[in-house]
């Protein structure tokens, strides 16, 4: 059993301890090493002494993992009429941005009408295919175009001629393969020449790609899929213009997710939603949710146009997704935000998000970093009714009061209650991040932490700031199960809750 060190810390944005841990790799470290090593942060937070990368000027971010590379990249839509690529081995420190295409690349491309948008990145075997949109010469409309290299960070080879071309406006290109091998692409029929009813309108379509990946289907194939028809997709652009656009495609069992953005980009009302169906063709039926994230404070403005990801092990489904860089005046700057998204049992989807404070880095990023609730049961003195008995292990970080049911809050008295994550068999832990409930009523100032080895953390201090977790670091403690108490009540606290539980460690010694 490693146990050598175990320092306890909440930890505040911009504010970090200087005592020394050692982690279950034998390695000193100090809190803010530690921090630099086990969380990240999105990147409009990051502070200029971190020495990271705070990318703004950006939108509709792409971030995917490469594991001929072992790394993360992001790419999307970037300042003027070029393509960047970023990358990053944990999301907590990334490279400046690299030019990898620009107009001059694209034959067909207007450059005198300005842009490239929307980029995406996918590989299949050894060559990587860059989808983007831009203007196309003659047409006085966008379309979607595809260029390929060998390396992801080119010299790419544009295709010579748009992917598709309909006959109409194309754009907010992305490339869905299914668990069958076929391939799928999911674009937005823009509004600048759809009229409906004297309103321009932006639709979501799909149509079947071929083989080549550089081609698709006839326009005879293409079926429609969304239209703006939900109120919050109706609140930008008067009575003359509405959008649905930044879409992306996420299977989960049988269930195809679809994730789309809704208003003007560079206003306050842009958001996202998702609507489902069990076939890529539709019909997709909208979530009564929507939007699932959307502008919540005068800090946090115009969450859309996400993509997708896993972490390195596949534990985890992580969203990207931008936000306006100066929420007082929102534009097309834009910041990168990476949070943890999941599923429900009854199917629908939860984002832990917007967060502002630090995050636990992917499960597998590091080793002796695996996420070991995926693994857990719970055991509890008794779950309040109209709360949820995982909520405390279940992925979801409740950050709006509108979801507290998706928490756990013990029944009976503070003094008696009690939550235990216990294990299928032994586990070594390394990490516990804690998450309080956002309801007053339910949080204890203090906590106490038992392992099954006889460890006892004492009177462990929680934070009060909404999605910041309580951290406690550990060299290794090896148990079958961890039990949480309250140690102190809060003021006019009636039941010890707990939003969530994230533990950290290795499934052996080895």
């Amino acid at each position: 059993m490693k146990k050598i060190w175990i320092l306890i810390a909440v930890l505040s944005l911009g504010l970090t301890g200087c005592a020394l841990v050692t982690n279950p790799l034998g390695e000193e470290l100090e809190m803010d090493e530690f921090i630099q090593d086990y969380t990240y942060l999105n990147t409009k937070n990051l502070l200029p002494e971190q020495g990271k990368v705070g990318i703004t000027g950006i939108g509709d971010p792409h971030v995917f993992y490469d594991s001929t590379e072992d790394k993360y990249f992001m790419t999307g839509t970037s300042t003027g009429m070029i393509f960047q690529l970023w990358e990053s081995v944990d999301l907590t420190t990334w490279s400046s941005g690299t030019q990898i295409f620009d107009i001059s690349m694209v034959s067909w491309g207007d450059s005198g009408r300005g842009g490239l948008w929307g980029a995406e990145i996918h590989k299949r075997g050894d060559t990587y295919y860059l989808y983007y949109s831009t203007w196309k010469q003659g047409a006085g409309s966008p379309r979607i175009g595809v260029a390929t290299a060998s390396d992801v960070y080119g010299p790419y080879t544009d295709k010579g001629s748009p992917l598709f071309d309909f006959g109409y406006s194309a754009i907010d290109n992305h490339l869905f393969t299914d668990t069958d091998g076929k391939s799928y692409l999911y674009y937005v029929k823009d509004a600048l020449d759809n009229l409906v009813d004297g309103v321009r309108e932006s639709h979501i379509y799909v149509v079947e790609m071929n083989d080549d990946f550089i081609s698709t289907k006839t326009a005879d194939d293409a079926v429609m899929l969304l239209r703006p028809d939900q109120p919050w997709e109706r609140i930008s652009g008067g009575a003359d213009w509405k959008w649905v656009e930044g879409c992306w495609m996420h299977k989960q069992g049988d269930q195809y997710y679809l994730f789309y953005s809704a208003n003007k980009y560079s206003e306050v009302h842009y958001a996202i939603g998702y609507a489902v169906s069990d076939s890529p063709f539709g019909p997709f039926v909208k979530s009564e949710a929507n939007p699932i994230l959307k502008t919540i404070a005068s800090e946090l403005s115009g969450p859309g146009n996400n993509s997708f990801f896993y972490s390195k092990d596949g534990q985890e489904l992580l969203t990207a997704y931008h936000m306006h860089t100066n929420p007082a005046s929102p534009s097309g700057n834009r910041y990168l935000n990476i949070d943890r998204v999941g599923f429900r049992e009854d199917g629908s989807v939860f984002v832990n998000g917007p967060t502002v404070t630090y995050q636990p880095i992917p499960s597998g990023t590091k080793s002796f970093h695996i996420l070991l609730t995926k693994d857990a049961t719970i055991e509890s003195s008794g779950v309040l009714d109209g709360y949820n008995p995982l909520g405390a292990i279940d992925g979801e970080l409740v950050m709006l009061e509108t979801l507290e049911a998706f928490q756990f809050v013990a029944s009976g008295a503070v003094a008696d209650a009690y939550v235990k994550i216990i294990f299928p068999e032994a586990r070594i832990v390394n990490s516990l991040f804690i998450y309080i409930p956002i309801t007053v009523k339910y949080r204890s100032t203090k906590i106490n932490i038992e392992f099954s080895d006889g460890t006892k953390i004492l009177g462990v201090t929680t934070s009060m700031l909404r999605g910041e977790a309580t951290i406690i670091n550990t060299s290794g403690i090896e148990t079958e199960w961890i039990k949480i108490t309250s140690a102190e009540s809060g003021f006019g606290q009636t039941n010890f809750g707990i939003n969530e539980v994230m533990i950290f460690g290795s499934r052996t010694n080895s």
